[in-house]
């Protein structure tokens, strides 16, 4: 949940997907995000109106592409943000999250980093053309792995 606290640094209002989580999920919810069941279709389409619905009230929204968090693997981008984007026809501002892992050592400050990429127009785009452009940008902020 750090990548989403570090999001609040931001200076837009934004709603972010995620999947469904009992317990932390009402206050996810206050804080306007979209509901996502993985595998559900159902789901699947209520998350992508859910954010037509938020863009076209001028709201950002952010999806984490990976679908998931590793530690050790910069996964692959799955299709649905881009997806989002191309029929949307929404920017997509790539962003990098460095949370290192000493952030909570007792004996030092640990800081995360946020990186904001260049805007990306997804309006004369293909869909893999902005995936790629997105994860390239991201990557780059990355640091080496061990």
């Amino acid at each position: 949940m750090m990548d989403v606290t570090t999001l609040y640094f931001l200076p837009m209002r934004f709603a972010w997907v995620a999947k469904s989580m009992p317990g932390p999920g009402w206050m996810m919810k206050l804080a306007n995000y979209v509901p996502l069941k993985r595998k559900n279709k159902e789901s699947i389409k209520q998350m992508f109106a859910a954010c037509h619905e938020r863009l076209a009230s001028q709201w950002s929204v952010i999806v984490f592409p990976q679908g998931t968090r590793n530690r050790t693997t910069f996964l692959p981008f799955k299709d649905g943000a881009f997806e989002i984007a191309t029929t949307s026809k929404a920017r997509v501002v790539p962003l990098t999250i460095v949370i290192p892992d000493d952030l909570w050592t007792w004996n030092r400050r640990g800081a995360c980093k946020l990186i904001v990429h260049a805007p990306l127009e997804a309006s004369n785009s293909t869909k893999a053309e902005i995936k790629d452009a997105a994860f390239a940008a991201v990557a780059s902020g990355m640091p080496k792995l061990k």
